[in-house]
């Protein structure tokens, strides 16, 4: 996913949008993974994460 999240990003033309990465990894493989991926995705680049079904902020 952080490939196509470049990809997204390399694309970018206009400074206005915003490219927003999304995990659903906590329903299925618990926080820790979600955590990997947010910290992937900000890594990369992303504007914007959506870590999808969190339900307690600690």
């Amino acid at each position: 996913m952080v490939d196509r999240l470049k990809a997204a990003l390399d694309a970018k033309t206009d400074s206005d949008f915003v490219v927003m990465a999304r995990t659903d990894a906590l329903s299925v493989e618990g926080l820790d993974a979600a955590v990997e991926r947010a910290v992937a995705f900000q890594e990369a680049g992303a504007d914007m994460i959506f870590a999808e079904a969190l339900t307690d902020i600690e």
